[in-house]
């Protein structure tokens, strides 16, 4: 007897510890709200009718977008008495006076939820949409989720939404499951109850109840509930381990609801006809005696396939298994009445019906509908799309892309210089958002591969075998796509970007592990295709792992990594800056331009190795021809010094070929035996060689016999009528000499300094004679001059072997992929696209418009150590960034770290100076070139024509 009776002691302690402890939801831990919550929901449980009390769980779909939604809700608020609302898809701002108008027709406020799994776009147009779950399964990082959760939350009170029917909690085991798939976050338990867990975390603590769904798990069903009964095979031991790990976990963290699905899950009820959602076991049984649930059991849809049935059955049936709340009721006004009758029948019992009632009560109060106050309507599209919002988004996309090959390292895409790359998009136009993105970077030719186009008839190995590299970009996994991958077999350096998902991509086979790189974008969404262009090329490091196993091929979790080489390109809020300050740089812009100061300009911003602001203003001219855009082309004039000259000199001192502190005349015999002879590299660096500022070149090319007098005088008369600048004029008859220049290219009249201008090669060395026999200031002192630079520029060019363009271009502007920061642009780029700097209607009597606008420059060819760099702010932005990464960029060294620092931090001892740059004013009496915020370590140079 005694035996007997410790045989049933252990046997209920066993059945005791199997059972999991009961956690309190979050939202109902603040105590001293809590017990508000109840006071406020006892005081109008009193005044409630029975039938008021079985309204209050009813929550029918309604719709803002036609017109009679209107009479609809009246009828579901005023008359049936609803206790809330599921909106479905509409008008951000119609659902929101929507909203309003039904909380001002219900006596007790209503809860009004949403299903907004990747936010409210999903429901709603006209408002942020952000990744699918799946990729957002593939993020390393979990904390994120959070905030995202938290933004949802902040998102959805804007609309005067209490639910967010999220996060999906199915563990998606069946690739070919027709709708969980990619609203999963994966594959594996673990990853999903982690990240939905953070979601949830995030959507709760931001004041709105967060839904987990659908329970058991809807992961691996081969059937979409909406249109029948999906069904789960697995053993009780199976489901433990994975469909029922997440809900167990976020049971215990205390998410606040779970939404019940219309599953046939056997396991767990042996009636195979009736679904989770109606099941005793599942419900009362699993979900709140085993699992310990506490919180909101709410329904999935009941006018779906899945619980199909008579109408008010079907809510009493739901109610009898333990749900609270009835989602998208058949009949509401039918089904209160048949709710009525079953507890008069006994079939519930009133007890039941108050129970769930007034927990509904409680989480109104808590939700804030104790104290409602209308939805703002003001401005709501901008505070719904938030520089923060994009922030998140960017930063989610970014860091989800996924690695799966990458042979020889092809990823980030290097050696530029080789301007080679095609990129092919499968069954879609040639230009899409990820070219657009990619020619950020490099030029790129772009290709549409559509079913019998032309490029279709083709082979695709002669069409594009001579190309260093290749993408092909796929979105869809049907037989065509398979087939053309197929076709491209064998290439080079071929790298094929999926814009779908894991689940998706098992069809391709051979496609997924024969190419040299395979990238996984997940969704072909605008942010998508933009986050993918930048890994390509290193503008972003690449962090994804994949969310769930493509086949037998790549394993849940797989995914390499790369790292951030290059610059991107995103919003001022991802470098900690504030688009809103940031703006100010428009109304100053306007000034400008509202003055004439300039017809137009562009302004390029980077911060944290990201633009992070590119913006055209004005026109491209002052005639007004046509709008500035960013990929216009502008002289450089003087960043000319920092960006060729300097870095030569920064090469050659770095192999050794020159000691700063040795004389140009090494190496410019021109120098030898002249007061030059000793002018060395640093002090023509530091500008303090004592070289005049400029020599007039020009005049060097006159022809002094035909005109007479001075060539310039500051008042114009009888022989001085053409203007040559503001100041001064010129005689209108004046020649050039003819053994120096040419209207026309032919024999030593090489050097081509505007339209129908050429200047005799010889004038070269002429330059430097001049220089040489110019006259030395009388002292040692800071004066800014052109002449050191150019002479530097020839000296470079005899250390070199090479020409300052053909040097800067191959070692330096190619490599980078800065295709338009250049010498002599004309020779590439169309002269529509260079913004004109001057009308020079005296010596070359035209519109300078990509030819240098320094004198010297011009004379000498369009390239000189002083002046006569072109170039785009955006490309232009590569070469400053390589300085700020000290002479790295896109995994390439160009100069030692020791070496820049050098060049740009040691002063000189009479002014601001710095070897080449420009830097702080370290004098207090003098004026501050720099922003007060600026580090004291900033450098740079300025141009004459605008640019800085």
């Amino acid at each position: 007897m005694t035996k007997g009776w410790f045989l049933v002691l252990i046997l209920l302690l066993l059945g005791l510890f199997s059972l999991e402890s009961s956690t309190t939801p979050y939202l109902l831990r603040d105590k001293e709200q809590y017990q508000k919550a109840v006071t406020w929901a006892d005081s109008l449980m009193q005044s409630l009718s029975p039938e008021a009390k079985v309204a209050q769980l009813l929550m029918p779909i309604v719709s803002a977008n036609n017109g009679a939604w209107e009479k609809k809700i009246e009828e579901l608020v005023q008359v049936t008495g609803v206790g809330g609302l599921l909106f479905d898809k509409g008008q951000l701002v119609k659902q929101v006076m929507a909203t309003n108008r039904a909380q001002s027709l219900a006596k007790l406020p209503l809860l009004i939820s949403m299903d907004a799994e990747w936010g409210l776009a999903m429901r709603l147009d006209g408002t942020p949409s952000f990744p699918k779950n799946t990729m957002l399964g593939a993020l390393r990082d979990t904390f994120v989720l959070y905030d995202y959760g938290l933004e949802m939350a902040r998102q959805c009170r804007l609309i005067g939404a209490h639910i967010n029917f999220a996060p999906v909690v199915d563990v998606n085991t069946n690739p070919a499951n027709p709708i969980i798939n990619t609203r999963s976050f994966g594959s594996d338990p673990q990853r999903v109850a982690t990240y939905a867990g953070a979601y949830a975390r995030g959507l709760e603590e931001g004041g709105v109840m967060a839904v987990m769904k659908h329970f058991p798990g809807h992961g691996d069903t081969s059937e979409d509930s909406h249109l029948e009964l999906a069904r789960i095979d697995r053993s009780r031991a199976g489901l433990d381990s994975l469909e029922l790990l997440p809900f167990r976990q976020l049971i215990k963290q205390g998410v606040s609801a779970v939404m019940t699905g219309h599953l046939s899950v056997p396991a767990l009820e042996a009636d195979t006809k009736l679904p989770a959602s109606l099941s005793g076991s599942v419900i009362n049984g699993l979900l709140k005696n085993e699992l310990g649930f506490d919180g909101l059991c709410l329904t999935d849809a009941l006018v779906m396939k899945g619980a199909s049935g008579k109408s008010g059955e079907i809510c009493i049936q739901a109610l009898q298994a333990g749900n609270d709340i009835l989602l998208a009721p058949p009949n509401p006004s039918a089904d209160v009445k048949a709710i009525m009758q079953a507890i008069k029948q006994g079939r519930l019992s009133q007890q039941e019906i108050d129970e769930k009632c007034r927990k509904v009560l409680i989480y109104k109060h808590i939700l804030g509908l104790g104290t409602y106050k209308p939805t703002d309507t003001t401005a709501l599209p901008e505070r719904l799309n938030t520089a923060e919002v994009q922030r998140l988004n960017r930063y989610m996309y970014a860091n989800s892309i996924t690695l799966l090959r990458n042979q020889h390292d092809l990823l980030p895409l290097r050696n530029l210089e080789r301007k080679s790359l095609a990129v092919v998009s499968l069954e879609r136009p040639a230009e899409t958002p990820f070219v657009k993105m990619l020619r950020n970077y490099s030029s790129v030719e772009a290709y549409s591969l559509m079913p019998g186009n032309e490029l279709d008839k083709r082979d695709f190995k002669q069409t594009f075998g001579h190309y260093e590299k290749v993408i092909v970009c796929v979105y869809a996994g049907n037989s065509n796509q398979i087939e053309w991958l197929s076709r491209f077999n064998g290439l080079k350096n071929l790298c094929v970007c999926y814009f779908t998902s894991p689940y998706r991509m098992r069809v391709f086979g051979r496609a997924l592990t024969e190419p040299d790189a395979v990238l996984c974008a997940y969704e072909e969404s605008l942010p998508a295709q933009e986050a993918a262009a930048q890994a390509v090329f290193g503008g972003t490091a690449i962090r994804g792992v994949l969310p769930a196993p493509i086949g037998n091929i790549y394993p849940e979790g797989h995914g390499l990594r790369t790292e951030k080489t290059r610059l991107s390109y995103g919003i001022p809020e991802e470098s900690g800056m504030s688009a809103p300050v940031m703006s100010k740089i428009d109304s100053i812009v306007q000034d400008a331009l509202n003055q004439g100061a300039i017809p137009g300009c562009q302004v390029v911003v980077a911060k944290n190795g990201r633009v992070v602001w590119n913006k055209a203003y004005g026109w491209i001219d002052a005639e007004r021809s046509r709008p500035a855009n960013p990929e216009d082309v502008y002289d450089l004039a003087s960043l000319t010094k920092a960006l060729v000259c300097t870095p030569a000199i920064m090469s050659l001192y770095e192999r050794a070929k020159i000691n700063l502190d040795e004389p140009l005349s090494n190496h410019l015999p021109a120098l030898r035996n002249t007061d030059k002879e000793n002018l060395t590299y640093r002090n023509v660096l530091y500008h303090q060689a004592r070289l005049s500022p400029f020599v007039p070149f020009y005049q060097y090319l006159l022809d002094t016999t035909s005109f007479s007098g001075p060539f310039l005088t500051t008042r114009p008369d009888s022989l001085h009528r053409m203007r040559f600048d503001e100041l001064c004029w010129a005689p209108v008859n004046f020649r050039f000499k003819p053994e120096l220049v040419s209207n026309e290219y032919k024999g030593p009249y090489s050097l081509k300094a505007a339209e129908n201008f050429y200047v005799n090669e010889s004038f070269r060395d002429s330059v430097c004679k001049i220089i040489a026999e110019t006259s030395l200031l009388s002292r040692m002192r800071y004066t800014y001059s052109d002449l050191g630079f150019i002479l530097m520029g020839f000296a470079a060019e005899t250390l070199l072997e090479k020409s300052l363009d053909e040097w800067v271009e191959m070692e330096i502007f190619a490599p980078l992929g800065a295709e338009t920061t250049m010498f002599r642009p004309l020779k590439k780029i169309p002269a529509g696209r260079i913004a004109p700097t001057t009308l020079d209607t005296c010596l070359r009597g035209q519109l300078l418009r990509g030819y240098a606008h320094d004198e010297a420059a011009a004379f000498l060819g369009g390239v000189a150590g002083n002046a006569g760099l072109f170039s785009s702010a955006s490309d232009l932005a590569k070469v400053l960034q390589l300085f700020l990464d000290e002479g790295t960029y896109g995994s390439v060294r160009y100069f030692e770290p020791s070496t820049l620092r050098y060049f740009s931090s040691t002063r000189s001892r009479l002014s601001r100076r710095m070897l080449g740059f420009d830097g702080a004013e370290t004098n207090p009496a003098k004026i501050q070139q720099l922003a007060p915020s600026a580090s004291r370590k900033t450098y740079g140079h300025i141009g004459f024509t605008g640019t800085c």
